[in-house]
């Protein structure tokens, strides 16, 4: 099990509502991409399953997924509104590589 920490800004005139961990993605060096699971890290908070995030507040928390140990991870993507609330997902979509 590996886990990413996320932080959530709610920069609107209206609290974000999403699902917690449902946008988050890790992908190996293979390309295969590994959807997150509900856990809990050994080491810090979950994030929320559900978000309600005030205007002007944030939320911070760890997502876990399950790896092979063997896996190299190379990339962290998280897609805002990925429960299917018709979002344009590409420009909601933060994707980070690792080194």
């Amino acid at each position: 099990m590996v886990a990413a920490k996320f932080t959530i800004l709610s920069t609107g005139d209206a609290a974000y509502g999403d699902t917690g961990n449902m946008g988050a993605k890790i992908v190996d060096s293979t390309g295969t991409v590994y959807a997150a699971k509900p856990g809990s890290p050994t080491v810090g908070d979950t994030f929320d399953l559900t978000l309600n995030v005030p205007p002007g507040e944030r939320v911070t928390g760890w997502v876990t997924f399950d790896v092979p140990e063997s896996a190299k991870i190379t990339a962290v993507e998280y897609e805002m509104g990925a429960a299917g609330l018709g979002l344009d997902l590409d420009e909601r979509a933060g994707k980070w590589t690792l080194g």
